[in-house]
């Protein structure tokens, strides 16, 4: 008797240690070959998913390896056959962590491959980041807040009217946009709802902050930043020359050639 409750209670185990665990899950995508739509969604434990350009639209949780999207035919996610991506939270009746979507354009421009392409970020979880990764050439790009009943960030990835990343979240949502090695222009100016953290890194970049408190690093080459706003905030200009307008006794200025106030 004891033998064959030891036995059930070995198999209950073993069965248990089989079950993949919902709390190690990774984030899971698939495409809608039909709508034109591929749809990923974070993990249970993931506090970051990365969608970049390619030879297809890849996927990623934190540090883990890209991955591709397939529909159940086995038809691969491509920027030119997919019109909308849409990133989600887990779907669960806990609240997630908070959590960073990445778009990264590095190993391509979305909007050239596809004018049509539209991303749409649903984490809204409060302390959630978008960031958005641009390659080595000239890029400009408009940040503003949705309109109507929407809340959250838009941004027009190549400063056309065209809005192409649409993020639902709270008003203490980050967007980082990290320009690469071109000569950027980031325009914050219209944005009301949520913080800023523009990176120009190399060229000679224009970074332009909102009406929240922002935070600024030209990076390389010369630069100009306006960051006028009558709120604190973190300037550096980095390499060379820089200048812009700021203000007095309020923000922090480092590697500020010419400050104007």
């Amino acid at each position: 008797m004891n033998k064959r409750i030891l036995l059930g209670a070995l198999a209950g185990v073993t069965a248990i240690v089989a079950l993949p665990s919902a709390a190690n899950a990774a984030a899971t995508c698939n495409y809608d070959q039909a709508k034109r739509e591929m749809q990923v969604r974070y993990g249970a434990n993931d506090t970051g998913v990365t969608v970049t350009n390619g030879g297809t639209l890849r996927y990623s949780e934190g540090a883990g390896p890209l991955r591709s999207c397939f529909s159940t035919s086995g038809v691969a996610a491509t920027a030119a056959n997919t019109d909308k991506v849409t990133i989600k939270a887990f779907s669960s009746t806990t609240a997630p962590l908070p959590q960073t979507t990445t778009i990264d354009e590095r190993n391509g421009d979305f909007a050239a491959s596809n004018p049509k392409l539209q991303f749409f970020v649903f984490t809204g979880t409060g302390g959630d980041r978008l960031i958005v990764r641009e390659s080595g050439q000239a890029d400009a790009m408009h940040l503003m807040d949705q309109g109507g009943l929407a809340f959250g960030p838009a941004i027009d990835l190549d400063y056309d009217g065209d809005v192409d990343i649409r993020m639902t979240t709270t008003n203490d949502a980050i967007v980082q946009v990290n320009g690469g090695a071109g000569a950027d222009f980031i325009d914050a100016t219209n944005v009301r709802g949520y913080h800023t953290v523009q990176l120009g890194e190399g060229g000679n970049d224009g970074l332009l902050g909102g009406t929240l408190s922002d935070s600024f690093d030209g990076g390389a080459d010369q630069d100009t930043i306006r960051a006028k706003d009558g709120i604190a905030e973190s300037v550096k200009g980095g390499t060379e020359s820089d200048t812009g307008t700021f203000d007095f006794n309020l923000d922090q200025l480092s590697s500020i050639e010419r400050p104007g106030f």
